[in-house]
């Protein structure tokens, strides 16, 4: 027998969206990554790239076609900042027309 937590009416415990935007976080410069995101490494260009890809990863898997544009503008970037995901999670976007 399963049983679950009964759903709270308390606003306290309703559940919050404490990250970004996705196209706001595409939209991020590396500069602005180091600032909000990262402390200062010699790996920083690195994990912009992998945040970058995620970001695109992520919009690819939403479906969402307001994403649309924002991965158009990401898979302009040269490839070392993670071309490839972002294309295909364009191809993602135009399988599901």
């Amino acid at each position: 027998m399963e049983s679950r937590a009964p759903i709270a009416e308390e606003p306290a415990f309703a559940p919050r969206h404490f990250a970004p935007p996705l196209d706001e976080l595409a939209a991020m410069t590396e500069e602005d990554f180091r600032s909000r995101l990262s402390r200062q490494s010699r790996f920083c260009a690195r994990k912009y790239a992998g945040f970058l890809r995620n970001v695109a990863v992520s919009m690819g898997n939403s479906g969402l076609e307001k994403f649309r544009e924002p991965l158009q503008q990401l898979a302009a970037f040269p490839e070392p900042v993670g071309g490839g995901p972002r294309q295909l999670a364009l191809d993602q976007l135009a399988s599901q027309d």
